[in-house]
C-alpha cells in the first residue's frame, strides 16, 4: 500500500509545479496528492477549508503524512492538531506557523488580503506548544525574501537547512523538493 503524501501549496494555490516536481515520487512508495487550500476569501472560511482538508485525510485507509509549503504549512499544522493519530509524518517548507513578535513583514503585511491564511496561522500557532515534534521536519532556507526564518522554526523538532545562497523564496521551495528531496523523502519513509 502507498504512503500518501498531501502537499499543501502557498497562497497562490498553484498545483502545477507541485504535480510536476513531485510526479517521481511514485518510485518511492509515495502517492502525492497536490491539494489547494483555497486561500482566498474571508477569514470566516477558515473553518470550511480545514475540514475539507481533515476530510482528505480521513479518506486515506493507509499511512498519510502532510507537507505544506510556505503559506500551506499553517494549513498543514491545523490539520495536523485533528489528526495526529493519523498523521505519520509532517513537513514545513519555508512556512510561516508563527506571527513572529518583531518579524518582518510582519504577518498582516505578509497576508494582505489574505485573511484566511492570516487565521491559519494564529491558529497554528496556538497549537505548536504542544505538539509532538519527533514527527515533524521543518525546512528552512539560509535566508528568504518573504517568510522570515524565525515564524518558520518549531523549538525540538528536525531543522534541514537548504544549503543553498538564494533568498528568493519561491526559488527556495523549488530548491528543497528537487535537489534537497532526498532529504524530505528519507524523512518521510523513515
Amino acid at each position: 500500500m502507498k504512503h500518501n503524501v498531501i502537499i499543501i501549496p502557498g497562497l497562490s494555490d498553484s498545483t502545477g509545479p507541485l504535480k510536476f516536481i513531485t510526479k517521481h515520487w511514485g518510485k518511492f512508495n509515495l502517492k502525492t496528492i497536490i491539494h489547494p487550500f483555497g486561500w482566498t476569501g474571508n477569514k470566516n472560511e477558515f473553518q470550511n477549508r480545514l475540514k475539507n482538508l481533515i476530510n482528505l485525510i480521513d479518506s486515506f485507509d493507509g499511512e498519510v503524512s502532510l507537507i505544506g509549503t510556505s503559506a500551506g504549512a499553517s494549513a498543514v499544522f491545523n490539520a495536523y492538531y485533528e489528526r495526529e493519530d493519523k498523521v505519520k509524518k509532517l513537513i514545513n517548507i519555508c512556512g510561516r506557523i508563527r506571527e513572529g513578535n518583531s518579524a518582518t513583514p510582519t504577518l498582516e503585511k505578509a497576508a494582505g488580503d489574505k485573511l484566511i491564511f492570516k487565521k491559519s496561522v494564529i491558529e497554528c500557532e496556538k497549537g505548536l506548544l504542544t505538539t509532538e515534534t519527533e514527527k515533524i521536519l521543518t525546512v528552512i532556507p539560509k535566508k528568504d525574501s518573504i517568510v522570515p526564518i524565525e515564524t518558520m522554526k518549531l523549538k525540538d523538532a528536525t531543522i534541514y537547512q537548504l544549503p543553498f545562497p538564494a533568498i528568493q523564496h519561491n526559488l527556495n521551495i523549488s530548491l528543497a523538493l528537487t535537489l534537497c528531496k532526498k532529504r524530505i523523502i528519507n524523512f518521510l519513509v523513515s
